[in-house]
């Protein structure tokens, strides 16, 4: 009996426990088949409304859009028989529209303007034409304006005709190159400048005087094909510049200017030269004008006196050139003859005399060929009247 009983009691735990271990094999198998809940996500957040002034086009996309358009009215603009004809393309509106916008930099539009490409070149200039802030950038294309090809030459003097206030109405011929007078299109885009701003007065202004100036030779060359009397006018002012000029270039072949101030601050007048020298002041201010003869034996100070002379007139701006008779025979420039007349031609200026040494014992300077006053070791002398101090 006591077996039957431990063999129940067996049996029993036996079951338990079996039943135990598969309960915990099928919650193992379930936990490894199941994968964790993910975690919760945060609600993403709405973005923000762009205003215009957020929406405006970077500088990268500007440009990029910018060559889209180019490809597409580059190729018309080339077959082009005007350049007005570009006005009514709509990529090329397009591309002026985009430059125009005041939210694309005028520093930008420049750097298109004066750029390789003279397709964006033209829209360029176009939309300067149309920006509120196009007078900041006068000088700047007036400075290039020589440089300009022709089709974007149209636009530049559309916008020229804009600005306030105007570039005087010659300006635009200072820098005229050899090609514009052969051109086909520029002497009629400049004649029809000049028409539009008749009544303007026919002036050239100062960039006529920059070093970057065209020679007047050259303006007055071109300005022949252009039909228009702002043209004729200003061949005639270009006529008068070049009557009152100086040619240094021609002159420097054969002689010297003075100019060195130094020296000049270093001569010291003597007491018994002060009569003298105001005559030869007074004889070289007469209108007409004369020249001034200077004669005395070597080294007794004919140079000094003229130096000291010019020193005097030197506040009015009078230019002098010095050149020896043994350096106009041995000039580089044609005959000893034909450099005389040409220095004289050169010197024509009001403001610009000539001083010229012909021998040890005489020299002059010359307003236009002598009062003779005898100083201490040499004497003066003018073609109309002399007469001998003691």
């Amino acid at each position: 009996m006591e077996q039957v009983v431990a063999i129940l009691i067996g049996a029993t735990v036996f079951w338990l426990l079996r039943e135990a271990y598969q309960r915990w094999h099928q919650q193992r198998a379930a936990s490894q088949a199941a994968p964790p809940a993910p975690p919760p996500t945060p609600p993403s957040p709405t973005p923000p409304t762009l205003t215009p002034i957020d929406a405006a086009a970077p500088a990268g996309t500007v440009s990029s859009r910018l060559h889209e358009l180019d490809g597409q009215f580059s190729s018309f603009a080339a077959n082009s028989a005007h350049p007005r004809e570009l006005v009514e393309n709509a990529p090329f509106k397009e591309a002026v529209a985009l430059l125009a916008d005041h939210a694309t930099p005028l520093e930008t539009v420049m750097q298109y303007a004066q750029g390789l490409s003279w397709t964006l070149a033209c829209a360029a200039f176009a939309a300067l034409a149309q920006r509120d802030d196009r007078s900041q950038v006068v000088d700047r294309v007036m400075a290039q304006f020589d440089r300009v090809p022709p089709w974007p030459m149209y636009f530049a003097l559309e916008y020229l005709l804009q600005v306030e206030p105007k570039p005087p109405v010659g300006a635009v011929v200072t820098g005229a190159k050899d090609w514009w007078r052969d051109s086909p299109i520029v002497p009629l885009l400049i004649q029809d400048y000049f028409t539009r701003r008749a009544g303007d007065p026919p002036e050239l202004g100062p960039g006529i005087s920059a070093s970057s100036a065209s020679p007047p030779a050259l303006i007055k060359g071109f300005l022949e094909r252009v039909n228009h009397p702002i043209a004729a006018a200003l061949r005639a002012q270009l006529d008068r510049i070049e009557r009152s000029s100086i040619n240094r270039a021609f002159l420097t072949t054969f002689g010297r200017f003075w100019g060195d101030e130094k020296t000049a601050d270093l001569l010291v007048e003597p007491d018994d030269w002060g009569v003298h020298l105001t005559t030869a002041e007074a004889t070289l201010r007469q209108e007409p004008a004369r020249s001034l003869l200077i004669s005395g034996e070597r080294l007794v100070g004919k140079t000094t006196f003229l130096q000291l002379t010019a020193r005097r007139l030197a506040d009015d701006g009078w230019t002098v050139f010095e050149a020896s008779g043994a350096d106009i025979m041995r000039g580089s420039s044609g005959s000893a003859s034909s450099r005389v007349a040409s220095a004289k031609r050169s010197t024509s200026s009001p403001s610009a005399r000539k001083w010229s040494g012909t021998s040890p014992t005489c020299c002059s300077l010359r307003a236009a060929a002598p009062i003779r006053v005898r100083a201490p070791a040499f004497s003066i002398r003018s073609c109309r009247r002399s007469w001998r101090a003691g």
